[in-house]
């Protein structure tokens, strides 16, 4: 089971390694992190500014995501990420016709599938 569940101070480190993680590739297909990372300082930038969850599988912290609000009733998704191991699952699933062919939505930094809300990163094209 997929949980979102809200960030805690005594996640940062974890929570920090995983998004460092998440895109190591992005760093070497593009030569740099997204702007969420500060690798210098081995940190995340917008963490304490936004609504900070972490994502959940059977009760292991397998992603995170940051959503900020404007106070009136909007909110911006500002960073989601989902362990490398977690994703090439979700590709092989998606390759062998476990979800349902859609359009999916684009961002720099991620591809959301409409249908079943799964990450996808880095898909060269749609799936």
């Amino acid at each position: 089971m997929i949980e979102l569940i809200g960030f805690e101070e005594s996640d940062r480190n974890e929570f920090t390694e995983l998004a460092i993680q998440s895109f190591v590739e992005d760093k070497e297909l593009y030569g740099d992190y997204p702007p969420l990372i500060d690798i210098e300082h081995r940190s995340l930038r917008f963490i304490d500014q936004g609504n900070t969850f972490k994502i959940l599988k059977d009760g292991k912290m397998i992603g995170g995501t940051i959503i900020f609000s404007d106070n009136k009733g909007h909110y911006t998704l500002g960073a989601i990420f989902i362990h490398p191991s977690y994703q090439k699952i979700l590709r092989e699933k998606r390759s062998a016709g476990r979800f349902p062919a859609g359009r999916f939505l684009w961002y720099r930094w991620f591809h959301l599938h409409p249908i079943c809300g799964i990450l996808l990163r880095n898909a060269e094209e749609p799936m």
